[in-house]
């Protein structure tokens, strides 16, 4: 199971035919397919489609938001952690 780290500005997640897209400035840097998700966090920098939201819901994956700091976030960790 991944954990999805979005935490830079301009990145965005989407949902396409059961995977979880996740770009940065345009450009795609990750996918995965959503039941292989255990979690998703989210800082105010990105954005998550409301499709990827209520599906990430339905599967009854956890979507944690929390304020972006240096001490504990790097500026450019959108990552897949499995």
């Amino acid at each position: 199971m991944c954990v999805i780290y979005m935490m830079s500005e301009d990145t965005k997640a989407i949902k396409d035919h059961g995977r979880l897209l996740l770009y940065r400035k345009e450009e795609k840097i990750a996918s995965q397919p959503i039941s292989r998700i255990s979690s998703v966090v989210v800082t105010k920098q990105a954005h998550v489609t409301m499709p990827l939201v209520y599906a990430l819901l339905e599967e009854g994956i956890p979507i944690f938001y929390m304020r972006h700091t240096r001490r504990s976030v790097h500026k450019n960790a959108d990552k897949i952690k499995c």
